[in-house]
């Protein structure tokens, strides 16, 4: 029961993020915050919580090991900040799933905005760059931010992913 009360407050939370960002391409603080200490409250109150120390691992794995993602903006401060939130709901294990998860869905999302948009070719182009400069940083043992491409494929408001993924996982997820 006490994992429902959890896995309602983490979708309730993406789907205010997920309406935010798809208004305004922002995920603001007001909604991460609150939402962060609400997955290490929830976690270390209710009986079948994480616990505190899971909760804070998955937080912290969350906001700082997806951090690279920002720097070479490849995702906002928000989507990285929101995935923190998730690690903070679900721990370490459950924040894993779900990134993969989200990673699925928002490359799918990103392939149906692209065609949508006939941005194909862009978006394709993109790609290709995006893998030369890559291997080319790989080359000289560097971490550099991507250039931004010359034409955007379209701007996909990644929260929705996150959420589909979130949910995806916590519906397909192994039940032990």
């Amino acid at each position: 029961m006490s994992s429902s009360i959890i896995y309602a407050g983490l979708i309730g939370v993406l789907s205010a993020a997920a309406y935010s960002d798809v208004k305004t391409f922002r995920i603001p603080n007001a909604v991460t915050v609150p939402a962060a200490m609400l997955g290490l409250a929830l976690n270390s109150s209710l009986p079948e919580g994480l616990g505190l120390t899971p909760a804070l691992y998955g937080f912290a794995i969350g906001l700082f090991g997806l951090y690279p993602l920002y720097l070479l903006r490849v995702w906002g401060a928000g989507d990285v900040k929101l995935m923190a939130v998730v690690g903070a709901f679900l721990g370490p294990v459950g924040l894993f799933g779900c990134l993969l998860w989200s990673l699925v869905i928002g490359g799918i999302t990103a392939v149906i905005v692209a065609w949508h948009r006939k941005r194909g070719r862009v978006l394709l182009e993109n790609l290709r760059c995006m893998v030369y400069q890559a291997a080319f940083n790989a080359q000289l043992r560097k971490v550099s931010a991507f250039d931004g491409p010359a034409e955007s494929a379209g701007k996909v408001a990644y929260a929705i992913p996150i959420l589909l993924g979130t949910l995806g996982y916590l519906i397909y997820q192994p039940h032990v």
